[in-house]
């Protein structure tokens, strides 16, 4: 997101999020494998209101294409970024920052150098959803 990331040479294990086996094939049944499940931390605000900074991103390593409309991680100049990658009527791959304020729209032409690493999934933002007040009587 943003300005993007340097690419690391190799996944960086900070701790565990865990997840069963059997919510990953009931929520994604589609997905290219387990094992190719990662996840990493949105930076930045380009991609609000999708997801803000800080949250935490499910991706689809196995994914190299875009076949599909949706938010990839990318690979450009050895800098890691998530963005929306679109096809036009024309054929012509977009891609875009979700923030109106940030908006940015690149087009590739051919002339780019632009790695696929996976598709985003699922985000888990850790928003609080409401507050239940208890009252005595």
């Amino acid at each position: 997101m943003g300005p993007g990331v340097e690419n690391a040479d190799a996944d960086m294990v900070i701790d565990v999020l865990r997840v069963t086996k059997q919510w990953i094939t009931k929520t994604f049944p589609s997905v290219s494998s387990l094992e190719n499940l990662r996840f990493i931390h949105a930076i930045g605000d380009s991609m609000h209101p999708t997801f803000n900074d800080g949250d935490i991103l499910l991706v689809d390593t196995g994914i190299f294409n875009a076949t599909v409309d949706g938010v990839y991680v990318l690979d450009a100049h050895d800098r890691l970024y998530i963005k929306r990658v679109r096809r036009r009527l024309d054929g012509v791959f977009e891609i875009s920052s979700d923030n109106p304020s940030v908006k940015t729209v690149d087009v590739l032409n051919g002339g780019h150098e632009v790695q696929i690493k996976g598709r985003v999934v699922w985000v888990w933002n850790g928003r609080r959803v409401g507050v239940i007040i208890v009252t005595g009587k």
